[in-house]
């Protein structure tokens, strides 16, 4: 019984020793340098050992960088007296290309309170590869761009513009394009591209090949040397904004113009049901002297449709323009636009607004 007597007194005195301790947090080091390295290789990372020279468990409750460019990993868990755990500290070194010096302070319950961590190196910039100007891929060739806009296009006249590639392979690349339509020509040179050589893909656009308004894009397809089969992921994107030029008319043939007038230039559907049909109308009169042509209504949006009851108009006379609304899904209230393209001098182009709630 004694015994038992004595040996409970130890474990309450151990206890109440244990409970009265102190974690202390003891670092390796808290200064690390890189170096000098290049910024070509991103990320670099450390890690910081630390042990708990104390004779209570150590938490370490928070690691807080002094950038957003540096972050932290560390020992979650309580570390035992004695024990030791970590801290990884990564900096990412991309678009920073001089010296830098971060600190990183480490919040515990050690009773010596906080203590800051530093990093410090220099990044030297990369070296710039004649690839890294040609963001987009198509197989060994590289683009700078994919997509090629013409903006204006008149229907009397055509635009020239290129395309920068380069081969990045170690073969010659033999470049062929498919599915062009008649108003455009592309040509690329030299042909084929040597390996590791720059090439210009040469792009006209005959405005006067084309009868359509408006904004067009086209799809063309690329092909490499014995390709056969397009696919969906290996095409140019050409858009071009088609229109009438009327900067030759004289004065007599501007009086004796044709002269839009709509009876709205917004339509509200009010309220629409998810998969709901919808449609509005508005009157479109020609107030001038000669026929109104209606070159084209289109809108942007696949869900909106619309169809005039005759494309020409005579002088005095109006049509009806009805539009069909007809959305499978609508997330959000309706803010879309429908185009009218005439062969009015003045306002061949003229947006109507088409707005409802949901």
């Amino acid at each position: 019984m004694k015994k038992f007597n004595l040996w409970l007194i130890f474990c309450l005195t151990a206890v109440s020793v244990f409970a009265q301790g102190n974690a202390i947090i003891e670092f390796k080091e808290t200064v690390y340098d890189f170096g000098t390295f290049s910024e070509s290789e991103g990320f670099v990372s450390h890690t910081f050992t630390f042990t708990n020279k104390g004779n209570a468990p150590l938490v370490v409750n928070d690691v807080k960088p002094s950038c957003g460019c540096t972050s932290p990993e560390w020992t979650m868990n309580p570390v035992a007296p004695g024990k030791s755990g970590t801290i990884k500290v990564t900096y990412n070194a991309s678009g920073r290309p001089y010296q830098f010096e971060k600190t990183i302070t480490v919040k515990s319950n050690s009773k010596d309170g906080n203590v800051i961590l530093t990093i410090k190196g220099i990044v030297q910039a990369k070296t710039a590869k004649t690839t890294d100007s040609y963001p987009y891929s198509i197989g060994k060739l590289k683009l700078k761009n994919i997509n090629l806009p013409f903006y204006d296009v008149s229907n009397k006249g055509s635009k020239t513009d290129v395309i920068d590639v380069y081969n990045d392979g170690a073969e010659p690349l033999l470049v062929r394009f498919d599915r062009v339509p008649s108003h455009l020509s592309l040509s690329i040179t030299p042909q084929p591209i040597p390996p590791l050589t720059k090439a210009t893909i040469q792009v006209v656009y005959k405005g006067s090949a084309i009868k359509d308004w408006g904004v067009r894009i086209d799809d063309i397809f690329v092909l490499l040397n014995n390709e056969k089969r397009i696919a969906s992921d290996k095409k140019l994107t050409i858009s071009a904004n088609l229109f009438e030029d009327f900067s030759a008319w004289t004065p007599q043939q501007r009086e004796q113009a044709p002269v839009l007038e709509l009876s709205a230039f917004s339509l509200d559907f009010g309220t629409i049901k998810s998969g709901e049909k919808k449609m509005e109308s508005f009157s479109l009169t020609n107030k001038g002297k000669s026929t109104l042509h209606i070159r084209k209504i289109s809108s942007p949006a696949p869900f909106v449709s619309a169809k005039a009851d005759r494309m020409s108009v005579a002088p005095g006379k109006s049509v009806q323009v009805t539009v069909t609304l007809q959305p499978t899904r609508l997330r959000t209230a309706l803010n879309e636009r429908l185009t009218i393209i005439t062969n009015d001098p003045v306002r061949s182009t003229t947006v109507v607004k088409l707005t409802g709630s949901i």
